[in-house]
Order: structure tokens, then sequence, then C-alpha cells
């Protein structure tokens, strides 16, 4: 690893590597059925309901952390 002293070598038993999120809704026919989108995320409400009713959407397709047991919760607060 580079630091502003030079190079320093670190030892580990595991590396956990975060490098972002892009969230894909490409090509999934949203703008077919009138689902708004900002960006690359589906706009919701409080209760994770999109513009059209009956439709819902949790996870990284929304904004907000990208993290499963996010999503998780997310999902028990739909049904």
């Amino acid at each position: 690893m580079k630091t502003a002293k030079g190079e320093e070598i670190l030892s580990a038993d595991v590396v956990l590597s975060a490098v972002g999120i892009k969230t894909n809704i490409e090509n999934l026919g949203l703008e077919d059925v009138g689902i708004v989108v900002d960006r690359d995320k589906i706009l919701v409400n409080d209760f994770y309901q999109t513009n059209l009713p009956g439709y819902y959407a949790i996870g990284d397709v929304t904004s907000g952390q990208a993290l499963a047991h996010v999503a998780s919760a997310e999902g028990i607060l739909v049904c």
C-alpha cells in the first residue's frame, strides 16, 4: 500500500473490497408502463410504492443504502 511515507506492507486474513454498485434497471420496460425513474433509481414513497398503484420497488434500485439486510427489511415493510 502506498502512503505519504512510502510503501507499506499490510498483512490480513481477509480483505473486504467494496467498490460500489451501479443499478441495472435498463431494458426492464419501466418507461413503457410509466414507472418514474430518476437517473438510475426507481422513485418510491415511504412504503416503497412507485407512482403506479400495485407496483413496488426495494433494494438497490431505489435510493438509500444498497445492503442486503436493508432490502430484506424493505421487503417486509411492503408485505
